[in-house]
């Protein structure tokens, strides 16, 4: 109890910094290291909080919480590795690993809904519920197509990885809102 009481305390200090450092420090490079040392932190306590949950759990829940927590590891892992390199390098640029590892994230919180999705056994064949679903994805893919794709593919300094990259995080934050 008394741990957890800690790690209460410690996303509210977290939490704090954050704010802080949004609102008050004008350096952009620092205010985006602190940040992501802040992401780094919140993102270790919610893995633990996230495996404590996955090892209590004996129901068929079990792989959604597995799922869970290997997706904020991955995203904690990918933030760490971003963190160390724009230390070292002192430039701010997104490495390649740290795309890839993001993407498994993602990966891995889209298979938690999905999973969660079966175990709840929603019925998919509801006609008006599948056709209502499918006109929001459609409205919602031409809209971040327009607004946020096709301006990436315009740039001539953008690779073709960087529009993969891109496209495969819009693809799955559009499956995760839908």
């Amino acid at each position: 109890m008394v741990f957890k009481n800690i790690l209460v305390l410690l996303t509210i200090v977290v939490s704090a910094i954050y704010l802080i450092s949004n609102t008050f420090i004008s350096t952009a490079s620092t205010r985006i290291l602190l940040s992501n040392g802040v992401q780094f932190s919140i993102g270790i306590i919610s893995f633990y909080w996230l495996w404590q949950v996955y090892q209590q759990k004996t129901t068929r829940l079990k792989t959604f919480w597995l799922l869970l927590s290997l997706g904020v590891f991955f995203s904690t892992f990918g933030t760490a590795i971003w963190f160390y390199l724009t230390l070292i390098n002192q430039e701010i640029n997104t490495p390649l690993l740290s795309n890839f590892i993001w993407v498994l994230s993602y990966v891995c919180y889209l298979s938690a809904l999905i999973y969660k999705i079966r175990t709840n056994v929603v019925d998919f064949s509801n006609k008006s519920y599948f056709f209502n679903t499918v006109i929001y994805m459609i409205a919602s893919i031409s809209i971040s197509y327009h607004y946020l794709l096709s301006p990436l593919i315009a740039l001539k300094y953008s690779t073709t990885l960087s529009i993969t990259y891109t496209t495969i995080f819009l693809v799955i934050d559009l499956a995760l809102l839908f």
